[in-house]
């Protein structure tokens, strides 16, 4: 037989398991339905658009929470406040090193919470609130501030910010990964 026939006769959970190549105990096969996780999937397979277009809408909050405001920072903080640039790098590092943390606590959180809304949406909902609120915030600064203000303003906003994007961007990216089976 052709590889490929092997390979489809080795691994697909509906044949019988006398005409598999592979055993179980070596080649364990899922409940037929069942994606990646062992999980039951969808039973629709395809989503409608207006499911897709609620779901891309859903970046604007990636795109203005992370782009938007470490993409301004440099001509903010540094070309019209003249806060140094060493300044704002370590403020930076000191947002990513916070951010780094951060995913990975809101990316445990958001898989093992259970609620009624689902387990992702309750973060998505609180994140979203609360990163549109903080950004305005995020340049608030003044000119007539010392350097040494400006640095703490701008290191503990960055790194309060952090968690608030992990609190959307985490589950929501999760989401879309469990929307379909495909």
């Amino acid at each position: 037989l052709p590889i490929w026939i092997r390979l489809v006769l080795a691994v697909s959970p509906r044949l019988p398991v006398s005409t598999r190549l592979l055993p179980t105990a070596i080649l364990p096969c899922r409940a037929a339905g069942a994606n990646a996780a062992g999980l039951r999937s969808l039973t629709r397979l395809r989503l409608r658009r207006l499911e897709k277009a609620a779901y891309a809408f859903g970046g604007t909050v990636d795109i203005f929470g992370h782009w938007l405001y470490f993409g301004l920072m440099q001509p903010v903080f540094v070309g019209f406040l003249h806060l140094s640039p060493s300044l704002l790098g370590l403020a930076q590092a000191s947002a990513r090193l916070t951010d780094a943390f951060s995913d990975s606590y809101f990316g445990w959180r958001s898989d093992n919470t259970r609620t009624r809304w689902g387990r992702r949406r309750p973060y998505i909902l609180v994140g979203s609130l609360l990163a549109g609120a903080a950004l305005p915030c995020l340049f608030a600064a003044s000119r007539a501030w010392s350097a040494s203000t400006l640095f703490w303003f701008v290191l503990l906003s960055a790194c309060g910010y952090a968690p608030i994007l992990s609190c959307y961007n985490m589950p929501y990216q999760s989401l879309g990964a469990e929307l379909t089976p495909d």
